[in-house]
C-alpha cells in the first residue's frame, strides 16, 4: 500500500498545474497613435479609430514574476469590463514587454496575439500563450497587453483601475517536463509491472 501511495505521489508530479489570477498593475490609453502619441491615465481605457488617421489604443500591464521560472504556460485568459455603450467593432490584441510604468511608446508594440469581440459587462477572453511563454522563458517581469480597433473605424471603452475595475490575467501553468528517453519509459513500465506482481502475490 505504501508503494502504491508513493507511485501516486510521483505520478501526480507529472500532472502538476496551477491557476493564478494576476491583477493589472497599471493601465492607460495613448491617443493619436503614431502622430502625437498623447498619454492619458484616466477613467477611460479606450480603443478608437476615426477612419481618418486618429487612433487611440488601450494599454494594460501585468506583473508575471509570480509565474514560476521554467514553467510551461498551458492557458491564458484576460478578464475585462466593457462599458455597455461602446462595445463596437472587433478588437486586436497585441503583446509587448512592459516595465510597470505608463509609457506612450508601448502603443507602438506590434506582437499580434489574436482578436476578441468585446461584450458589454465583465467577460473573459482567451489569448494564445506563445508570447507569455516567451516572456517567462526570458525572465521578463511585466507583460503588456495592447488593445486596438481591428477595423478602420470603431470604438470600445473598457473600465480602468481609475474607474474602479481591476482587469486580470488568468494563467494556468505547470512544470516543464521533458519527454523521457525510451529506456526511461521502459524502466517506468517495468516498475509498474513489478508493483502489480507484488500486490498480486503478497
Amino acid at each position: 500500500m505504501n508503494k502504491l501511495l508513493l507511485f501516486l505521489i510521483v505520478f501526480s508530479s507529472f500532472l502538476y498545474a496551477d491557476v493564478i489570477q494576476i491583477d493589472v498593475t497599471n493601465d492607460f490609453r495613448v491617443r493619436n497613435v503614431g502622430v502625437a502619441n498623447t498619454l492619458n491615465d484616466d477613467t477611460l481605457l479606450e480603443t478608437f479609430n476615426s477612419g481618418s488617421g486618429f487612433e487611440t489604443r488601450a494599454m494594460l500591464e501585468f506583473n508575471i514574476s509570480v509565474i514560476t521560472a521554467g514553467s510551461s504556460v498551458n492557458s491564458l485568459d484576460i478578464e475585462l469590463s466593457t462599458n455597455s455603450g461602446f462595445p463596437t467593432g472587433l478588437i486586436e490584441v497585441h503583446g509587448y514587454i512592459g516595465n510597470g510604468a505608463n509609457d506612450a511608446s508601448d502603443a507602438l508594440g506590434d506582437n499580434f496575439l489574436g482578436n476578441l469581440s468585446p461584450l458589454a459587462g465583465v467577460n473573459t477572453y482567451s489569448i494564445p500563450t506563445a508570447f507569455l511563454q516567451s516572456l517567462v522563458n526570458n525572465g521578463n517581469t511585466f507583460m503588456g497587453i495592447q488593445l486596438r480597433q481591428a477595423g478602420s473605424t470603431g470604438q470600445a471603452v473598457f473600465d480602468s483601475i481609475e474607474a474602479g475595475f481591476t482587469s486580470q490575467l488568468i494563467v494556468e501553468f505547470g512544470d516543464s517536463v521533458a519527454v523521457p528517453e525510451p529506456s526511461t519509459s521502459l524502466a517506468f513500465l517495468l516498475g509498474l509491472s513489478m508493483l502489480g506482481i507484488y500486490r498480486k502475490y503478497r
